[in-house]
C-alpha cells in the first residue's frame, strides 16, 4: 500500500466521526491493511470522485493539512479531530450546515462497502 493509500484510507476513517482513529496509532497499520485492498481502495476513489464539491474538499483539508488546522490540535493530541477540523472550515467561512453536509456525504459514502 503506497504512503498516499495509507493516508487516503487513514483520512476516510478519521473524517467519519463515530469511526475515529488516530493514524500514529502503530496498531492501525495493520488494521488498515487488512481491511482496505487495492480493490477497495480503488472502488474508494471512484465513490469519492461522486461525491459532492464540499466533501472533497474536506478530504483534501484532511490529506493536506494548512498550518492553520494543525494550530488547532491541541498539544495532548496527535492528530485531526472532527472538532479541530470543523473550526478550521468554520474559520475559513464555513457555515455549520455546510460542514454537517460535507460530514454527512463523507460518512454515507465510507458507509457504503
Amino acid at each position: 500500500m503506497s504512503s498516499y493509500d495509507y493516508k487516503l484510507a487513514a483520512a476516510l476513517a478519521v473524517a467519519d466521526i463515530e469511526n475515529y482513529v488516530n493514524p500514529e496509532d502503530p496498531k492501525i497499520m495493520s488494521e488498515m491493511t487488512e481491511k482496505n485492498t487495492p480493490e477497495k481502495l480503488c472502488l474508494w476513489k471512484e465513490k469519492m470522485m461522486g461525491m459532492g464539491e464540499e466533501a472533497l474538499q474536506v478530504v483534501h483539508i484532511i490529506l493536506n493539512a494548512p498550518q492553520e488546522l494543525l494550530d488547532l490540535i491541541p498539544d495532548s493530541k496527535e492528530s485531526i479531530s472532527p472538532n479541530s477540523l470543523e473550526e478550521y472550515l468554520k474559520n475559513i467561512g464555513w457555515k455549520r450546515c455546510k460542514v454537517l453536509k460535507a460530514y454527512k456525504e463523507i460518512k454515507k459514502m465510507l458507509q457504503e462497502e
